[in-house]
């Protein structure tokens, strides 16, 4: 286990989330965060234009 070092959103700002709201902050480790970053960014890419 690492520790957290960086402040994820929740829900991704690019997706309704709210930017400075507590309950859509979490704590994450390097690792966790750009994995959840890069699933995050598939999934907006493979969405079609509004």
């Amino acid at each position: 286990m690492q520790p957290a070092k960086v402040v994820d959103h929740i829900v991704p700002v690019k997706l309704g989330g709210e930017r400075f709201e507590r309950a859509n902050l979490q704590s994450l480790c390097v690792p966790c965060h750009n994995a959840k970053t890069a699933s995050e960014t598939a999934f907006l890419r493979n969405q079609a234009p509004f």
